[in-house]
């Protein structure tokens, strides 16, 4: 009979304890292997599908990180001139009817734009502004009337040089019937 000592002993169920952990990290051999043909035709079906969605499905998918709304379901699209189509949707929270916040889908590219407070010469258009623009040296300013038919998407000049009067209009826009 063999005496281990108790050095031994301990690296001995070592070993015991590495070579069962090992065991369990190994390739069953009765799984079946997928053929080539099967796998080609697997990547095949796959890239099919893939193929026959259309790049905007990949704009609606929320990677902008907003929970709880979804942008495919409640856009509301408009028809602008110089000729462009731009997709809006409007957020509201715990049941405000005013949204505080819009995302503006503007050639595949979103744009988040927070809700002003109402001021006296607002004329029933609520206003929303952002940053970041379609221009790199300017924001957006996007004012939309009471209900959404009509909306004007103007720069925001971000260093104050222009008057909020002067902004240029980049697009006057028409709700989309339908």
């Amino acid at each position: 009979m063999i005496t281990l000592t108790r050095t031994h002993s301990k690296t001995a169920l070592l070993c015991v304890a590495f070579l069962l952990a090992g065991a369990g990290c190994q390739q069953q051999a009765d799984t079946p292997q997928q053929s080539n043909n099967e796998a080609a035709a697997t990547d095949s079906t796959a890239e099919m599908a893939h193929d026959e969605h259309t790049q905007d499905a990949h704009a609606d998918h929320d990677e902008h990180g907003h929970e709880g709304h979804n942008h495919a379901a409640d856009m509301t699209v408009y028809t602008c001139q110089p000729e462009q189509m731009i997709e809006a949707h409007y957020d509201t929270a715990n049941g405000d009817p005013s949204a505080s916040s819009a995302h503006l889908l503007i050639d595949g590219v979103e744009y988040d734009l927070t809700a002003l407070p109402p001021t006296a010469g607002s004329n029933g258009f609520t206003v929303y502004e952002t940053d970041i623009g379609i221009n790199n040296d300017a924001g957006m300013k996007w004012q939309v009337s009471a209900d959404t038919n009509k909306a004007v998407l103007s720069n925001k000049t971000l260093d104050g040089s222009v008057a909020e009067s002067d902004e240029a209009i980049l697009f006057d826009c028409q709700k989309t019937d339908g």
